[in-house]
């Protein structure tokens, strides 16, 4: 029993892949056919609302694709028809973009953040209270001043 259901789950799961496959495969002939100029350039593309967005790993190549807008729409219209890939893939409007690479981040996890204070300052604070507040303030920005220090050398 629970053989059977596993197969009709995974035979699930691999035809909506197969489907995702085949229009993957079509976009690709779409952006080959224009040229080995885009098709060098060509990352991966999405649809979504009906619209056809192709990204690219330069933005000379989104913008080449923008001015031959035409162009290049045309050529893909001719391989669409003759490859028949109206029942594989379906969209209204082609756009490029550029995808930009994320910036890699380095964080310290023992300190998010570089101490700028050195800690000098004068304390002339007369309720003793809120003076020895301060004063584990500044015990504590002279501790982190000093750390960082150490580990920017």
């Amino acid at each position: 029993m629970v053989n059977r259901r596993y197969e009709e789950v995974e035979s699930k799961t691999n035809a909506l892949h197969h489907i995702r496959l085949k229009e993957t495969q079509a976009i690709k002939k779409l952006v080959y056919a224009c040229g080995d100029s885009l098709s060098n350039g060509f990352l991966f593309s999405s649809i979504h609302a009906g619209v056809l967005t192709l990204y690219f790993n330069h933005p000379s190549l989104a913008h080449e694709f923008t001015i031959g807008h035409e162009k290049y729409l045309s050529i893909m219209r001719e391989v669409y028809k003759k490859e028949k890939m109206r029942d594989v893939v379906s969209f209204k409007k082609v756009i490029a973009k550029h995808r930009m690479p994320k910036k890699e981040v380095i964080t310290n996890s023992k300190n998010p953040y570089t101490e700028r204070s050195s800690g000098e300052f004068e304390n002339n604070i007369q309720n003793p209270r809120v003076h020895s507040l301060f004063e584990d303030i500044r015990e504590i920005i002279k501790e982190r001043y000093n750390d960082s220090k150490t580990e920017s050398v």
